[in-house]
């Protein structure tokens, strides 16, 4: 075989590599902007959805469903919903949760991967943010670190000491004035 088509082949094998690279990054941050998106929106809708309320008690994954509030794209289930990164998405009840602000509501993403994991927690704000493992089916991030409160920010370092590498979780919490 020649030594220009060895050379051509391992540029046209170069290109292919280089591709399914580049896609894995677009697809993960096409992952990434879907969940900032879909979490600013689930959070106007529930502050609409409870205006009129003190509080947010009674708040589910499977009331928010029924009420609207979740992108349809994401609703598994009546009772169950599922972000972008292919792991279930928790609605409730801040103070029912475990986690402040109390009253406030939590919006949580689990089952991320370490990068998906930090690209998240520092992506988004609000009034807290908690990090840790993903918690057991129906439960909340209730023992995961308090990463970041009273609408600060989580940095990149914070995020890498705090996300898992594998099956992690951030929990937004919003509060009525978030």
């Amino acid at each position: 075989m020649p030594i220009m088509m060895i050379f051509v082949l391992l540029v046209i094998a170069l290109i292919v590599i280089t591709g399914l690279f580049s896609g894995r990054q677009v697809q993960s941050s096409g992952n990434l902007s879907t969940a900032e998106t879909q979490i600013g929106t689930m959070s106007s809708q529930i502050e609409s959805l409870y205006a009129q309320q003190g509080t947010f008690s009674g708040l589910t994954t499977a009331s928010a469903i029924a009420g609207g509030v979740l992108p349809q794209n994401m609703v598994t289930s009546t009772t169950t919903a599922a972000g972008p990164f292919g792991g279930p998405v928790q609605i409730g009840d801040a103070g029912a949760a475990g986690l402040t602000p109390n009253p406030g509501f939590v919006i949580e993403y689990d089952g991320l991967a370490s990068k998906d994991c930090q690209g998240l927690a520092t992506g988004m704000t609000a009034q807290s943010i908690y990090i840790g493992s993903s918690p057991s089916a129906g439960s909340f991030l209730g023992g995961g670190s308090l990463v970041a409160s009273s609408g600060a920010s989580v940095t990149p370092a914070q995020a890498a000491t705090s996300c898992p590498a594998t099956n992690g979780s951030v929990a937004f919490v919003f509060d009525k004035s978030s």
